[in-house]
């Protein structure tokens, strides 16, 4: 089941995000979060909606669950569910071949690279859908 959370539980989600997936997800009045459960969380999509425009922040799914199309239904819901945007923006290390692989099936295509611009790799690529 793929669920929106509710601001009284938003705490706990981004405690839980930064435990299971190290990611510093901050709250804001843009930010919206999918959680993916089955009997427990499994996944998650963190974004902006800024009113017509998406900037998808973050997305996991939990080790034991991977490859199992956790982030493609995810995915899937979020457009579904957000059909007045315009644009939708990410970032991608440009050596996670999966995820690029991913967000091209969605359309998405590589605007620009970014260069030594995280400390945790050597290039990103900017995509937009």
């Amino acid at each position: 089941m793929i669920r929106e959370i509710s601001d009284e539980e938003i705490i706990e989600i981004i405690t839980w995000i930064k435990d299971k997936f190290g990611f510093l997800v901050t709250k804001h009045p843009f930010l919206k979060i999918l959680i993916y459960e089955q009997e427990e969380k499994i996944g998650f999509l963190a974004y902006d909606l800024i009113y017509d425009r998406i900037e998808i922040e973050y997305i996991g799914t939990l080790p034991n669950y991977q490859n199992k199309h956790i982030a493609t239904k995810l995915l899937t819901y979020l457009f579904e569910k957000e059909t007045s945007v315009l644009n939708t923006t990410l970032e991608v290390d440009t050596n996670n071949k999966i995820a690029i692989n991913l967000y091209q099936k969605f359309g998405f295509k590589i605007v620009t690279i970014k260069k030594n611009y995280y400390s945790k790799s050597d290039a990103y690529y900017m995509m937009r859908k």
